[in-house]
């Protein structure tokens, strides 16, 4: 499971922006830093605001600017849309329920939440959320539509 929280690091925002607002947990949960520096808003004018880049801890975490803070464990599988063939491979869509395993402390933090909305949905949902996921016949089992074999 994984939330974006930027394109890519180091990334700097004004101090009064809404990235600001999101990226000052991360500061206090320790995966971030912050640098004041001197940035643009968006008509030109400098104005104060932060440099942000990932710590140690931030790293151990981060995927393509995403902040990755567990792994889905599939809970209940509720049901199935019929099979349908797609160029020859057939194909359905599992919907499911699910819990998050190794969920690190920092994604427990109110103030993270708060600023992480999204994130707080996900864990919240934990065993009552229905998700769904496509599923595509391999061969003689079942296997993700979605994740790249290579």
């Amino acid at each position: 499971m994984c939330v974006s929280v930027a394109l890519d690091w180091p990334d700097s925002a004004p101090d009064s922006s809404d990235r600001a607002q999101v990226r000052r947990p991360l500061v206090d949960a320790g995966l971030l830093s912050a640098t004041p520096v001197t940035v643009t808003n968006a008509v030109g004018a400098p104005v104060p605001g932060h440099k942000y880049d990932l710590t140690a801890e931030g790293k151990r975490y981060a995927n393509r600017g995403a902040l990755c803070y567990g792994k889905p464990h599939l809970q209940k599988l509720l049901d199935w849309d019929p099979v349908q063939t797609v160029l020859g491979v057939p194909q359905t869509m599992a919907h499911f329920t699910y819990t998050i395993d190794d969920l690190p402390e920092w994604a427990k933090r109110p103030d993270l939440q708060a600023a992480l909305p999204n994130m707080r949905n996900v864990i919240d949902g934990q065993n009552k959320n229905r998700m769904q996921m496509p599923l595509m016949l391999d061969g003689d089992h079942w296997r993700s539509a979605t994740v790249n074999r290579s």
